[in-house]
């Protein structure tokens, strides 16, 4: 290792206009593939198209159309409604039917009332009564009486307190596709605006709909890319300039770190990865490596420099270089080889977004190792003066980080520092044990998010929108014209309703028993037709002369075997509609004896929930392996090898306490936080042990060693820390809650990584020299 590292630092300092020439070259090969960039936010990218849970998907859209939805919704200051309310409605009915890929629309303007007049069964719109132009006020009572009595539009088209009213714009199936529905969107908050503009204040406009919620995934990547990078950017620059007190230095990380990220997204172009809000973190984690291998280089270029007594030359600005270039070389290639490694265990899992953002992060990494010897050494060549004061000398804020005094503290209190940090450990750990993890789409999103308001009024207003479609077969064709396959949906929907949580069921058997009640008055009310015959003849009625759009075929498959049931909720996380989820097809089989399963987009978020841990535990697993196994090659020492897991696992442990006691969910990305941190926090133990060995070999104790590792490695610990602090810490303005409480978590767990390095890392060390 040594040798190679002498060939590569004498290779770096004959030409540095050839070092940039090769940065140039390969930025440009990956900067071509930036012309294939596209993003995809909805729920299929988290799956390859060919797996099982896309296919369900595309399975139930060929029965029954897409699930995915656009809406507008209106709240009003009154519990009646009036003939203004009815001319809005219809307005708005009629503006979402030219709204691109809408193929279907339901509101309370276009539903179909079902009545009895004579001997006739009269299926029109809610507010098409024959006398609504010739007696408005008896037209509008009949109208508030009708709402009070239609059950099937409750917490649906309309709150039950008739203050609330939801708009559905139903989409085009899309089978496979990735499907952009920015001007859907744009083209609905224009549909808003237009009507925000002409109304006089009776009304308040909301903008709802998974569609708006994938929207909402995209604009809140984009507004936290253009928010925080600059604020990440901001801080960075301040603490560089502190430190360093040159100009030069900050250019030279920052350009290092721009072109660094942009290779990076070149080459997830080039394997075929779609942008996604996963891999929006990725700046923010390649800034992060590409701080940590150039401080280092920085760090002990400076303090090359720091050494000189006499006045700094040209000369010895290209020493202190060399120094540093050979200095770090075999930590740096260490380095990068473990975090490289950590961030590609993550991309063993099925979940495309993490699997993407591995094997990018894994690559960036390598090439920010790279353009930091290449950018740095041509940089220091070409300007050495700019590197150094104009009397000759360094200077950096360096000279306040002084860690020496620790060590006699830590060797007096070593057995109680073990202690300390064992308890944590342990405690950490059973704490972390009980964290709960939730995948749900709108827990995505801080709470001054737009969507998230929307859905919380609606929560207020209606108990909720939103639930999960289960689809019954009746085992034939035809077979859902069976009385009996009937009778077993409305027991199971009566079983249902009684369930707390659970707001409405909606299928077909509410056009049924209500068209059976206009031609049966006799009957009681709610029954259901006794024959297949009459299912069949209530169903050609229902269907007779409707508008195109408005029929069945979103509830019943073109064979009329498969039925589709609606159930709407309150249940917010994941993990309690999994376990509501399963508990409804365990009672529907057994005890209904009805063959359901989940359809629409529900299972994938019910899958990512699953393999959020599974990743988690694999990856944060194999991680450890690897980086331990490299330790033992490269140290060829089995107890280093060991020891080096403690401050690296530790502080993982810490972060899953945080999560527990700060009450905040396992979600996709804090799930990330113990691989990223693990590729991260390695670095500083690889810095440590390999100073520190470096030092016994030169045949000082254990006591000197670590003093002399503090005054030269350990002030680079503390510089790269703030830093990844300062900037992680940056997230905290995320909307984007994972990305929020990514940053927070990486703050606190590389805090944690940092006083393990400082204290109880030396602690073991010394305890435990010989």
């Amino acid at each position: 290792m040594k040798i190679i590292g002498e060939y590569w630092v004498q290779f770096l300092m004959k030409n540095p206009w050839r070092n940039l020439s090769l940065v140039l070259v390969f930025l440009i090969f990956s900067a071509i593939g930036l012309t294939q960039f596209h993003s995809n936010f909805t729920p299929r990218v988290w799956f390859k198209n060919d797996s099982q849970e896309i296919v369900n998907l595309d399975d139930f859209e060929k029965r029954f159309g897409s699930d995915q939805f656009v809406s507008i919704a209106i709240s009003t200051k009154k519990d009646r409604i009036n003939l203004k309310d009815i001319e809005q409605f219809k307005k708005i009915t009629e503006a979402m039917w030219l709204l691109p890929d809408v193929m279907r629309v339901e509101t309370i303007s276009n539903y179909n009332d079902i009545r009895g007049l004579e001997d006739e069964v009269v299926i029109e719109p809610l507010f098409e009564p024959e006398n609504l132009d010739i007696d408005p006020e008896g037209a509008l009572k009949k109208i508030n009486l009708r709402l009070k009595d239609i059950g099937p539009i409750k917490n649906f088209l309309m709150s039950k307190g008739r203050d609330f009213f939801v708009f559905y714009g139903h989409m085009k199936p899309y089978f496979g596709e990735e499907p952009d529905h920015t001007e859907l969107i744009q083209k609905t908050r224009d549909v808003i605006e237009k009507f925000k503009d002409n109304a006089s204040g009776d009304y308040d406009y909301f903008l709802l709909g998974n569609v708006s919620v994938t929207n909402a995934f995209r604009a809140v990547a984009k507004k936290d890319n253009n928010i925080i990078m600059p604020l990440m950017a901001l801080f960075i620059c301040v603490i560089i300039l502190w430190l360093y007190r040159r100009p030069i230095v900050l250019i030279n990380i920052l350009s290092l770190t721009i072109l660094t990220v942009i290779s990076s997204y070149g080459i997830m172009c080039w394997l075929g990865h779609t942008y996604n809000n996963i891999l929006a973190a990725l700046p923010g984690i390649l800034l992060a490596i590409c701080i940590a291998d150039s401080v280092h280089i920085f760090s002990g270029f400076y303090a090359f420099l720091g050494r000189q007594e006499s006045k700094v030359t040209e000369t010895t600005v290209l020493e202190a270089l060399k120094f540093s270039l050979l200095k770090n070389f075999m930590p740096t290639v260490l380095t990068t080889i473990t975090t490289s490694l950590s961030f590609l265990t993550i991309s063993f899992t099925d979940l495309i977004p993490i699997r993407g953002l591995g094997q990018i992060a894994g690559i960036g990494t390598v090439i920010a190792w790279f353009f930091s010897y290449l950018m740095i050494s041509a940089f220091v060549m070409k300007f050495p003066h700019a590197f150094i004061s104009k009397e000759g000398k360094s200077k950096s804020g360096f000279k306040l980080m002084r860690l020496e005094n620790l060590v006699d503290f830590i060797d007096d209190h070593k057995n109680k520092i073990i202690a300390l940090f064992l308890f944590v450990s342990v405690g950490g750990g059973y704490l972390a044990t009980k964290n709960i993890v939730d995948s749900d789409p709108l827990n995505y999103f801080s709470p001054n998010v737009p969507i998230k308001k929307a859905y919380n009024i609606a929560k207020d207003k209606m108990g909720g929108l939103r639930g999960i479609d289960l689809v019954f077969d009746s085992g034939s064709k035809e077979g859902i014209k069976n009385p009996e396959f009937l009778r077993k949906i409305e027991s199971f929907t009566e079983f249902a309703l009684k369930e707390k949580e659970i707001t409405q069921v909606r299928s077909i058997i509410d056009v049924i028993k209500e068209v059976n009640l206009i031609l049966n008055p006799n009957l009681d009310e709610g029954k259901l037709p006794s024959t297949k015959e009459e299912v069949a003849q209530m169903l050609f009625l229902y269907t007779l002369g409707l508008p195109a759009g408005t029929g069945i075929e979103s509830q019943v498959s073109t064979d009329n075997r498969f039925l589709r049931m609606k159930i709407t909720w309150i249940t917010e996380t994941t993990k309690e509609s999994i376990i509501k989820e399963k508990f409804l097809l365990t009672q529907a089989k057994e005890r209904f004896d009805l063959n359901g399963q989940t359809g629409g987009v529900f299972p994938l978020y019910s899958q990512i929930n699953k393999r959020v841990v599974k990743s988690f535990t694999d990856s944060i697993s194999m991680a450890i392996l690897m980086v331990s196994l490299i330790m033992l090659v490269v140290f060829k020492d089995f107890f280093i090898a060991i020891l080096s897991l403690f401050p690296n696992v530790i502080p993982i442990i810490v972060g899953g306490a945080t999560l527990y006691l700060m009450n905040i969910y396992v979600d996709i990305g804090t799930s990330l936080v113990s691989a990223v941190c693990l590729g991260i926090a390695v670095d500083d133990t690889i810095h440590f042990v390999s100073s520190y060995i470096a030092y016994k070999n030169q045949g000082h104790n254990a006591k000197n060693a670590i003093r002399l590792v503090f005054e030269s490695t350990g002030r680079a610990l503390l510089v790269t820390t703030l830093l990844l602090v300062v900037g992680f810490g940056s997230f905290i303005m995320a909307d984007f809650l994972p990305n929020h409480y990514f940053g927070v978590l990486c703050s606190v767990v590389l805090t944690f990584a940092l006083i393990t390095d400082l204290f109880f890392l030396p602690a073991i060390l010394l305890k435990w020299q010989k």
